[in-house]
């Protein structure tokens, strides 16, 4: 009997609290149960210490970390996620990083008469290249340097495209001098075209629309471009705050969570705007003008007029 009560276990065992009549359930098998589980516990400790040391040491040595399920972080991921990165910059400061002033205080005239000379240089001598040293010239009063480079940046990309696309049909036999003019014109084009957006401001297409009698309409023109804007601005900096963390997390993770980052975005936008897309606009938004900056754009229609009839 004592040997029985010396083999028991105590009052505040745990033990004690199950009942040990019940059907299938030993009190034997519980405590070889439990044994097996700490046990158990005791594997997995070790385990992640030996995997965490394995990690240190990796890291110490330059290597990436192994990720759940065996598999590296591929280099290249972080290679693609810095050529997004660049690529929506260079967007972003060529389109959307600029404020209303410079060629955007000009006569609404003038930026008409100016976008109607590029389009028809474009169309007239698209294998000339005196329009890109126009545009640069013209963008170092506004936008600026940033811009400048941006905007170059993106031309280089379109005219490498274009060389690309023309380089099957010059070894296909077709003239060389293609291989010449197709990245001068896509050149051509994308300065063009973004020099066009950069000296017209959102808020006067507002002010054109609410004019024309599109009032209820009139703030999408607003409201499309500050959604682009902070869409693409939530996307430089999701993939900034991956970029710290690429060597933990994989590609597939980092942009889950741009694109989780950019819809709630989305979602605060959509409060925001509510009211004022469904109220009518009753007044336009007053403007500065300057007649500095339209006697310009004046003068730079009629030279780009004269070099592309040259």
């Amino acid at each position: 009997m004592e040997a029985h009560e010396r083999a028991s276990p105590p009052s505040h065992s745990p033990y004690t609290l199950l009942p040990s009549t019940r059907p299938g359930c030993s009190r034997d098998g519980l405590k070889q149960a439990l044994k097996t589980a700490h046990a158990f516990r005791q594997v997995v400790r070790e385990s992640s210490d030996k995997n965490s040391r394995e990690t240190r040491i990796s890291l110490l040595k330059g290597h990436r970390p192994v990720l759940n399920g065996g598999s590296k972080c591929p280099g290249a991921s972080s290679k693609k996620r810095l050529l997004l990165r660049g690529l929506i910059s260079l967007v972003y400061k060529s389109l959307f990083a600029l404020n209303d002033t410079g060629y955007r205080q000009a006569h609404l005239l003038s930026k008409v008469a100016f976008i109607a000379s590029l389009a028809l240089y474009v169309a007239k001598a698209p294998g000339k290249a005196y329009l890109p040293a126009m545009i640069i010239a013209l963008s170092a009063l506004y936008p600026g340097v940033d811009w400048a480079m941006s905007a170059i940046a993106l031309s280089l990309i379109a005219g490498s495209a274009a060389t690309i696309a023309a380089l099957p049909a010059v070894l296909a036999g077709a003239p060389i001098a293609g291989l010449l003019v197709a990245p001068v014109s896509a050149i051509n084009v994308v300065l063009s075209t973004l020099f066009s957006l950069a000296i017209v401001s959102p808020t006067e297409v507002y002010n054109i629309v609410q004019r024309l009698g599109g009032k209820r309409v009139s703030g999408v023109a607003l409201a499309t471009w500050t959604y682009i804007a902070s869409c693409l601005k939530q996307l430089l900096e999701s993939l900034d705050i991956t970029a710290h963390f690429a060597a933990k997390c994989q590609e597939a993770y980092s942009f889950r969570h741009v694109a989780k980052s950019v819809l709630e975005s989305c979602s605060f936008f959509e409060e925001q705007w509510y009211l004022r897309l469904r109220t009518p606009a009753e007044l336009p938004v007053a403007m500065e003008r300057s007649y500095k900056y339209t006697a310009i754009l004046l003068l730079a229609t009629l030279v780009v007029t004269f070099l592309g009839s040259t």
